[in-house]
């Protein structure tokens, strides 16, 4: 199988965001306030990563999994307004 540069590059980008993402969110589990303009500054740093329609290949996939793991924190913190609007950013632009 043929991996393109720029998918790996992608793949090493959404691992070290996914990464930045389970570690905010374990430092900020208790102050869903502080989650969420973590999560803003941190979403903002990464505005070149392609995170939608990037999980097609293997690397990606496995480079998902914290993402996975932060989204759990998030979850318990789903009803905070600076939450809902950091989780507003990663929606794709059109």
């Amino acid at each position: 199988m043929l991996v393109l540069p720029s998918c790996k590059s992608n793949s090493e980008k959404i691992a070290q965001f996914c990464s930045d993402w389970k570690t905010i969110a374990e430092e900020n589990k208790n102050d869903c306030a502080a989650l969420g303009k973590a999560m803003k500054e941190m979403i903002t740093e990464y505005d070149d990563v392609k995170l939608y329609g990037s999980t097609d290949d293997e690397g990606s996939q496995k480079a998902a999994e914290s993402c996975q793991e932060a989204a759990t924190f998030v979850m318990t913190c789903i009803d905070n307004k600076e939450v809902m609007e950091a989780m507003e950013m990663l929606e794709p632009k059109n």
